[in-house]
């Protein structure tokens, strides 16, 4: 797990091609990663509504939404969003500037070296484990309770009820 934090370790795999979904799910899952393979950007969008994922990867060039949609959807309708990784066997410099503009963590032309792609993960997890672990140390300074007097148990719990709720 690498020091990954309480992440969730999912990934959500996106491309029109079969023999794509099935190449890297496999691959990867081979790796001790949990992939889920959704054939569109309409099913991925169903996918990440209805369960958690730490890193989406997804095709650009897709009939229906494409992947550069789709990483702008989830980056605009979702307060913590996956991180998202983008292939394409189509590539343009623009192309690669405007996913780095919208958010993308990473870019690949296809073809590409599957363990490539795998320590393209495992960096975006890292990075997500990174980021949550500071929210949670920035939370934690908000609400430093520390000029409160109340040692008592009964107190602690009412602290802690109060970081929850918050």
């Amino acid at each position: 797990s690498r020091g990954l934090g309480d992440v969730y370790k999912r990934q959500l795999l996106v491309d029109d091609e079969r023999s794509i979904r099935d190449m890297l799910s496999i691959f990867l899952r081979k790796h001790d990663m949990d992939v889920v393979c959704a054939e569109s950007g309409e099913q991925a969008l169903a996918f990440l509504k209805s369960q958690p994922f730490d890193v989406v990867v997804s095709d650009v060039k897709m009939p229906g939404m494409s992947g550069l949609e789709l990483l702008q959807h989830v980056r605009a309708t979702r307060p913590e969003p996956p991180e998202l990784i983008l292939m394409t066997a189509f590539s343009s410099t623009a192309d690669a500037i405007q996913a780095t503009e919208a958010g993308a963590f990473d870019y690949f032309t296809k073809p590409f070296k599957l363990d490539r792609i795998e320590e393209s993960i495992r960096r975006a997890l890292e990075e997500r484990g990174r980021r949550k672990n500071a929210r949670q140390v920035d939370a934690e300074k908000r609400f430093d309770f520390s000029n409160i007097v109340g040692r008592s148990e009964p107190m602690r719990q009412i602290f802690e009820m109060i970081r929850r709720v918050a």
